[in-house]
């Protein structure tokens, strides 16, 4: 599960306010065009020849799918023809797999690109960064409290409950809030029998890098506020 954040200009806030049915768009825009994270691309091609060489290999069932005079003209080409064909259309069909997997399928219809602020993704660090600036695995209350796990649900549930926004006065408040806190800090509070205890997700606390990995998870959500806030942006919390 992946912790994201989206500034939300104030005219952009308004109208999710007065829409919620529209945070699916702006999820869905949130991710539009941004590079897949490192081996997914190898993996993704990796499926492709897979699937082609499959196609390749059972093409009287792939023949099936198609309209009979289609079907004629390719059963009289020559075997090694018909794999070329075979391959060549499943190409066609996996790069629309591969671009929809890629969340590159455009901005969404009714929230334009140029209508968000930043985004931010903190991969799987948000319980970890949660639970150094505020001691509980759980929802808390205070300023520090609402940088992860704040704000107000709006919209259907994504898969992992519904987004939370916060309003420019709150945005401000949380980034004061983080100036205040310290990596420094936050590296004295890393106990990662704590962590394992708390049932701190994804585990595995103990690994000689994590504390990095999530200070620098830290330094990013700092920043990212500190922008918003300097905008008097809203913000949208939600998870994938």
């Amino acid at each position: 599960m992946m912790g994201r954040f989206q500034e939300l200009p104030p005219g952009l806030l308004d109208r999710l306010r007065t829409d919620p049915s529209l945070v699916r768009d702006v999820v869905r825009g949130s991710a539009a065009g941004r590079p897949l994270p490192a081996g997914v691309e190898e993996q993704m091609n990796a499926a492709v020849e897979q699937m082609k060489r499959s196609v390749a290999e059972s093409g009287e069932r792939f023949l099936q799918v198609l309209p009979p005079e289609q079907r004629e003209v390719i059963r009289a080409m020559p075997p090694e023809q018909q794999k070329q064909v075979f391959a060549s259309l499943a190409d066609r069909l996996m790069s629309g797999w591969k671009q929809e997997m890629a969340g590159a399928t455009g901005a969404p219809a009714r929230v334009g690109r140029e209508e968000l602020g930043l985004a931010l993704d903190i991969d799987k660090a948000w319980h970890g960064v949660h639970f150094l600036l505020t001691g509980t695995a759980e929802e808390t209350p205070g300023p520090l409290g609402q940088v992860v796990l704040g704000g107000t649900e709006i919209g259907e549930d994504l898969g992992h409950g519904p987004a939370r926004y916060l309003l420019p006065d709150a945005v401000d408040t949380v980034a004061i809030a983080l100036e205040a806190a310290s990596s420094d800090e936050l590296r004295r509070r890393y106990d990662a029998a704590a962590l394992e205890a708390a049932e701190i997700y994804p585990g595995g606390w103990n690994e000689p890098d994590k504390v990095d990995w999530i200070l620098e998870a830290f330094e990013d959500v700092r920043r990212f506020y500190r922008a918003a806030a300097r905008r008097k942006s809203g913000v949208l919390v939600f998870f994938t």
